[in-house]
């Protein structure tokens, strides 16, 4: 019962919070319940003693890449423009349009995507510039070859694209992410609908009307117009209402048939329709089934009103929050994942609310996962990931890392991995970028020179072509 109780004080508190912290802690010093944690640490040291005695089973490829240069021609148009001979050296075209040779060679990197509703090759000329698109068909047809026709122009490759085989060391972060991250999970079910959290049911304003009536104490009225004073007073009698009627829903309501009644009716009119809230949900979990609260959260997809409307990490938030009390590991990670990158429907993590905002890797390390192996399985990028493999947003896992109880030793790792030669251009860019956001938010107060000394002591492990093209 005092776990259920934790429980519930924790999603009243999301309601209730200024914005110093964004979500409640516990004793622990955690966002999840000490309970909660001792379950998970047991799930987790099996999964982790599975992992450390299997063998690598999987051959990881990088992303389709090479270098070369861009050079844009008037008017061209895949359909028209008959492209160089493949034995024409770059100079003899150049010349031939009268043009100078580019300024800097290109890092080119291909990628499957839908778009516009159809399968094109995503062609990328750096990660800074415009990307192109070709059918794949029409990508299939010239990949071979050294001249690659592009809307606007034509790419001279320097060599064929490749996607070399990643060494050990990485294809194991990439089968430890997707060891404890489980590919074959969602968070949200199929069937979720898009919920705002106004959709109507019955029997629930039944229950609120019942227990309203039972309490017999009218909320504060809110100011029509007044004071920051006035508000914030409003908000603390607000909040104090909150817990004393939640209180005696506890200790009294909960207890009678009326009110189980009619919680089990708003239960299966939220089964049948779709239609349920989180106060409904928070009822259900305290009072009927963990397990069917986490379902009925899990077939709705909240979608925030604006960049300021924090309701889908709320959301998030408590579908971790049910996990974790549940024992469910694989939604419980993906969803707190969720809320480290900021995964939502709509975007929350507006730069306003940085400093109320952490990214919670301090619960993961309190989990006893191996958070560095983690975070750099789910940063790699490959040509062939698992299906539903989790991908980290870069600069969000780089903020997440820079929180770490061992940061130093993350950073000086990071930069062993930057300047690996065995490891494609691709991937030692990003965990360039991940030591880069790392020291970044570190101190985001640090002196510009300081902060560009330290970043440049990553940048130069790169090759000259990618450090040129930063610098630009």
């Amino acid at each position: 019962m005092k776990t259920f109780q934790i429980f519930l004080w924790s999603l009243i508190g999301l309601s209730t919070q200024v914005r110093a912290q964004e979500f409640n802690v516990f004793e622990n010093g955690l966002i999840y319940s000490p309970p909660a944690v001792a379950e998970l640490r047991e799930l987790i040291a099996e999964k982790d003693a599975a992992f450390r005695k299997c063998d690598l089973n999987k051959t990881f490829r990088s992303r389709s890449q090479t270098t070369g240069y861009f050079i844009p021609i008037e008017n061209a148009r895949l359909e028209h423009f008959r492209l160089p001979a493949e034995t024409l050296s770059l100079q003899a075209f150049l010349d031939s349009l009268g043009q100078e040779p580019p300024k800097q060679e290109h890092f080119v990197l291909t990628e499957n995507v839908e778009y516009r509703g159809k399968n094109h090759t995503r062609i990328y000329r750096s990660l800074k510039e415009t990307s192109f698109y070709l059918g794949n068909r029409d990508f299939q047809k010239q990949r071979g070859q050294r001249w690659i026709g592009v809307p606007g122009g034509v790419l001279y490759l320097d060599a064929p694209f490749v996607a070399a085989e990643l060494p050990e060391r990485y294809a194991r972060y990439l089968m430890y992410s997707e060891c404890m991250v489980d590919t074959t999970a969602t968070v949200l079910l199929e069937d979720a609908r898009r919920s705002n959290g106004f959709e109507r049911n019955m029997a629930w304003e039944g229950l609120e009307r019942y227990i309203n009536r039972k309490f017999g104490k009218r909320a504060p009225k809110f100011p029509e117009e007044g004071s920051d004073q006035a508000y914030n007073t409003y908000n603390a009698n607000l909040s104090k209402w909150q817990q004393e009627r939640e209180l005696y829903v506890a200790d009294t309501c909960s207890r009678t048939s009326a009110f189980k009644v009619q919680l089990q009716k708003a239960l299966d009119e939220a089964r049948l329709s779709g239609n349920s809230n989180g106060n409904l949900e928070m009822y259900v979990a305290r009072y009927i089934s963990l397990l069917q609260a986490l379902e009925l959260k899990r077939r709705r997809r909240v979608v925030g009103m604006c960049s300021q409307d924090n309701s889908p990490r709320v959301h998030a938030m408590q579908i971790a929050q049910l996990a974790a009390e549940s024992r469910q590991w694989d939604i419980f990670l993906r969803s707190h994942l969720d809320i480290m990158n900021d995964r939502m429907d709509r975007m929350s993590d507006g730069s306003y609310a940085y400093d109320a905002r952490l990214t919670y890797l301090k619960e993961l390390e309190a989990l006893q996962i191996d958070v560095p192996e983690l975070m750099y399985g789910i940063s790699l990028r490959t040509e062939n990931p698992s299906r539903n493999h989790y991908f980290g947003t870069i600069w969000r896992v780089g903020r997440a890392l820079s929180e770490s109880s061992i940061a130093p030793e993350i950073k000086r790792e990071l930069l062993e991995i930057v300047a690996d030669d065995s490891l494609d251009y691709f991937n030692r860019l990003l965990m360039y970028y991940l030591y880069a956001n790392m020291i970044y938010y570190a101190d985001p107060g640090k002196d510009k020179k300081e902060y560009e000394a330290a970043e440049g002591q990553g940048l130069k492990l790169l090759p000259e072509y990618m450090q040129a093209w930063k610098r630009s």
